[in-house]
């Protein structure tokens, strides 16, 4: 059985042309289910690009060329899970909790300190939040507390850059630098608070006798004399969170620990002291 193709010169055909009628090729030769390439041009129109063909009885069908199988997508290897480490913020029944008050423009009882003018509010019975912003305000030597909170509303000294990062991770122009003498102040929260090249300050902080109930929270110390001194009858306090990186070359000869928990009378009692998750670093690690 005769295969007929209709093709309009000059057009190309792939097989044998047998003969040739008004432009109508006859493909005798070819049998069925044979693939050959054809130009054709439709009736009156432009020609129509090349296409694969497949002869039938009498027919000409349109082989369509398959999409080629896509590469096969290698099954990724599951990265494994790392457990994180934990957070002793988080699961230790010893940590103090801190939840900070905000620093809201519309409470009275929040004080911007911005400069070192400002700290003069520190003691001032109508203000209880203290937002300090970053800077240097070690020409202050110890700022003084002199005024307590309660237990239902304590008292906050704040760091106020517009993030929560422990200050041991941040850049030295987003922290507060600046050294605390508690002179008997109860229920202080101390946040993110950081004391870095201080070598002509005794002690960047001191809890006096009678200062009770209070919290430093993420202090961060850098190249100082000495960190912190807790005296007599300074009960129940709690340094957590903090990271102690360094004494000056002054400190090493003192011999000093890096939290003191001594005082020089006959008698002391310093009750109730937590000392918990924190980092010393290049620090003499004794509690006295």
């Amino acid at each position: 059985m005769e295969t007929w193709v209709y093709v309009h010169e000059p057009y190309n055909t792939t097989g044998t042309k047998h003969n040739a009628t008004n432009n109508q090729y006859t493909y005798a030769s070819l049998s069925s289910g044979i693939t050959f390439t054809v130009y054709v041009q439709g009736k009156g129109s432009s020609s129509i690009l090349q296409q694969d063909f497949t002869t039938g009885p009498n027919t000409v069908t349109p082989e369509l060329t398959p999409a080629p199988e896509p590469s096969p997508v290698p099954t990724p290897i599951p990265t494994p899970e790392i457990s994180p480490l934990p957070n002793p913020s988080q699961t230790s029944s010893y940590l103090e909790p801190v939840i900070l008050p905000t620093c809201d423009i519309n409470n009275p009882e929040v004080q911007f300190i911005q400069s070192k003018d400002d700290w003069k509010h520190i003691n001032d019975n109508h203000k209880r939040i203290f937002c300090v912003s970053p800077g240097d305000y070690r020409s202050l030597n110890n700022i003084k507390l002199t005024v307590s909170g309660t237990a239902e509303k304590r008292r906050y000294i704040m760091l106020n850059n517009g993030n929560n990062t422990h200050p041991a991770k941040l850049p030295i122009h987003e922290l507060s630098n600046f050294s605390i003498h508690l002179q008997n102040a109860d229920y202080w929260i101390i946040d993110r608070a950081s004391a870095i090249d201080t070598p002509n300050i005794s002690h960047n902080f001191l809890v006096d006798r009678g200062s009770s109930n209070n919290i430093f929270n993420k202090i961060f110390t850098q190249n100082v004399f000495h960190t912190m001194w807790i005296r007599h009858q300074a009960h129940n306090n709690t340094i957590q969170n903090s990271r102690f990186d360094g004494i000056t070359q002054k400190g090493a000869e003192a011999d000093l620990s890096t939290i003191n928990i001594i005082d020089w009378d006959v008698s002391v009692e310093m009750l109730g002291t937590k000392v918990i998750n924190n980092e010393f670093v290049n620090v003499k690690l004794s509690l006295w």
